[in-house]
This record gives structure tokens, sequence and C-alpha cells, in this order.
């Protein structure tokens, strides 16, 4: 069914086909292994680009092909103001050129006619991306044809209301921009603040001449742990018994519940048992790197455990809490040029200052404090993030079907 019989236009508006008012053009790429073709002052635009561009304008291109490689190929050359579609790989990206450019075959180009007002005509693809995606096909990647995009359709208002539509979409969107980037800003600066709170914290004890400084291995048992070889191997490996990989530690942080991997009981006795409520460390991968376990479970390798703590001189979220903020210097004895480790006897030998046991309750409930707070803000602004990103859809929605006032 055609759209123009399934949704009744505002007064004076009229379904039109984008080749009766915009010239489309198509791309093409030079020969890559031709040196002479490249890196000339020609602009040369692909998909890639395309996706990472920072605004929708086109100011320059991090490719450029020389006059040769412009005529060894269909490419053409594309005047300021026209708007160019990435048609594939993927079919979506949006932008207008504000400088002569060319493009690959991967992008389709639509130099406005009279009819169309440039900024308008982007609008109307911006609103208009989840039906061109529909119409790609192809076996490797989705694409979408230069005579599908001369056929298809959109909406056209008379020029002034166009002009008048363009200029508020363009004010509300760079408001709306303006505010996704302030927000990003402040989700940002939350994912700082816990770190914040344990500096203000561990430093000041650090510098208390009536803290005691003793080496975790003079605290606890700091062992190792180990997996089954082969790996893989049915026997021991896609039981129940759950084993920690480092994925479960940055998804739960604190308290960590294994999810990942699981062992069989003959598994088990060849990996490293460790008990719920033990603190865990990871030595390879992201050294350094602690949490408390909320089961029962294995460690492999590339972790550590720390067993027989004594909780009349340490709790064990308080050593959690420690080993987070010295998580830098850890990280800093880590060696490795594909994987980074820490060695168990660094681990033991790292420093922790230990104040007595009731002033590590209250810096505990403290933390626990701040960390609900941290994440409660950061929940919240991630939240308004979501809700800004679907804005730009509702102003494009509105502003064609003619329900956008000034």
């Amino acid at each position: 069914m055609r759209e123009e019989n399934e949704k009744k236009l505002p007064k004076s508006w009229k379904w039109v086909k984008l080749s009766k008012i915009c010239h489309i053009i198509s791309g093409s790429t030079p020969q890559t292994g031709v040196n002479e073709y490249w890196d000339g002052d020609i602009c040369w635009i692909t998909p890639s680009d395309l996706g990472k561009l920072n605004q929708f304008e086109i100011c320059d291109s991090a490719r450029k092909i020389t006059k040769a490689g412009y005529d060894s190929c269909t490419t053409q050359l594309v005047p300021p103001g026209s708007i160019v579609l990435s048609s594939r790989a993927p079919i979506g990206h949006l932008a207008i050129a504000k400088i002569p450019l060319c493009t690959n075959q991967g992008c389709k180009s639509f130099v406005p006619g009279s009819e169309v007002n440039s900024l308008f005509l982007y609008f109307a693809l911006k609103h208009s991306v989840k039906k061109l995606q529909a119409l790609g096909s192809g076996a490797t990647f989705t694409e979408i044809s230069k005579s599908q995009l001369e056929n298809f359709i959109i909406p056209l208002p008379p020029i002034s209301e166009q002009k008048r539509l363009a200029t508020i979409l363009n004010e509300q969107m760079a408001a709306v921009e303006k505010a996704r980037v302030a927000t990003k800003a402040r989700l940002k600066a939350s994912k700082a603040l816990f770190a914040a709170y344990l500096r203000e914290v561990f430093v000041d004890i650090q510098n208390s001449p009536r803290i005691k400084k003793l080496k975790l291995g003079d605290i606890s048992s700091v062992v190792r742990g180990s997996s089954p070889r082969p790996k893989g191997d049915p026997k021991y490996y896609g039981g129940n018994i759950p084993r920690l990989m480092v994925e479960d530690v940055t998804r739960d942080g604190m308290y960590v519940t294994p999810k990942v991997d699981f062992l069989t009981f003959e598994g088990s006795k060849l990996s490293r048992m460790m008990k719920k409520g033990d603190v865990v460390m990871v030595t390879s991968g992201a050294p350094g790197l602690p949490a408390i376990l909320d089961v029962d479970a294995c460690i492999h390798d590339g972790f550590a455990g720390f067993k027989d703590l004594d909780s009349k001189i340490i709790l064990n979220e308080y050593l959690y809490f420690y080993c987070l903020f010295a998580r830098s210097s850890t990280d800093k004895q880590a060696t490795g040029a594909i994987f980074r480790n820490i060695t168990t006897d660094q681990i033991r030998n790292l420093n922790i200052f230990l104040p007595e046991i009731n002033k590590q309750k209250i810096i505990v409930e403290n933390l626990k404090q701040k960390i609900a707070d941290s994440l409660k803000l950061y929940n919240l602004l991630v939240t308004q993030i979501e809700e800004i990103n679907i804005i730009p859809s509702s102003l494009l929605r509105r502003a064609f079907n003619g329900e956008m006032e000034i």
C-alpha cells in the first residue's frame, strides 16, 4: 500500500518521489593499489566516515584522492548543500556536504533541486531512515539501490514551510545535542565519584601515625586459583559448580555471583574452591580488581583468593574497599605484553593500613552508602540520556505530521 494512501498530509503538502526534487549520485573508488590516485586534495567519503562524524555536516575527509584518481573511476563531484547517505554497510548514516566532495560506492548523494530546501531534505531523510533500511537487501550486506531511492517518496510542504520547519528542527536538535553532551559529561563524572570517596578515606588513613601498616600476606593466606586441563574437557567442564570469570566481576562489582562458567565435581577438585564471603582479586587481564564472592565458587589461575582472614583484625568488606583503592598501585606492578599479570608474591607484599575493627565498620558502612548514592546518580543519568535519545525521533515525527508550531 502506498504511503500517501495510508496517511493524510497537512493542507498544501504533497507526496513526491525523490527523483522529482533532487538528483541522486552514486560513488566509486579508485584502485587502492595505485599511489598516484591517493593523497590528493579531493575529499572522498565512505560510510565509515559518515558514522564517525560528531556533527551532521561534512567539512573534511580522512582520505583524499587526486585528479587522476577521480578520473580513473565513476565517482562524481558532489556540490555543497548535498545530502550524503550511507546506502550500505550500514544504511542510514546521513550528513550535509559543506564542501565539494565525492564518495565511494557505499554512499548515495542527493543534490537538491529548486523545490526542496537542503536542510529540510536532510531532516526528511533522517525521519525516513528506518523505512530506507527496510528496503535494503543483499547476501553479504544490505544495500539500497539508486533506483529504489529515486522512487522513494517523502512528504513535501511549500518551500517557505520547509525553511520554517528546517530552522526549528535545527535549533531544537542543537539544544537536544547540547543536553546530551552535558548529561554524558555528568555521567562520566559520576563514575569518578566513588573513586574520589575512596581516595579521601584511605589517604587520610595512610597519613595517620596511629594506624598500623601490615603486608597482605601477614593477615591472610593468599592463594592462587587453578584450572582443570585440558580446557573444555566435559569430564571437568559444564557441571553445576560455578567458576569465577573476570566478566562476572566487571558485571557485578562488589558482590559477585559467577554466571559464565561452571565445573563438574571432578573439575572443581582440580581448581581452587573459595567460600561465600571470601575476597578474591583478579591477577590477569584486569590486575588488582577485587570482589567478594556471594556464593561458594572456584577461581581459576587468573585470580588470587584471600583465605583465613581474622575477623577480629580485618573485615572482608574493608579489605575489598582497600584493594579497590590500591588498585592503581597494584596495576603498576603488573607485567606482560599481551595479558598483564601480578604475581601471588607481589600481592602478599602489598601494604594495607588497618585501623581498629570498630573504625573499619564505620568506614565500610559509609562507603557502602556512597556506593548506593553513586549508583543512584549513575542510573538517574543513564535514564536521562535514554530519554534525551528519543527526543529527535519525536521532533521529526511531529514535524512531518504537520504538528510543529512556532
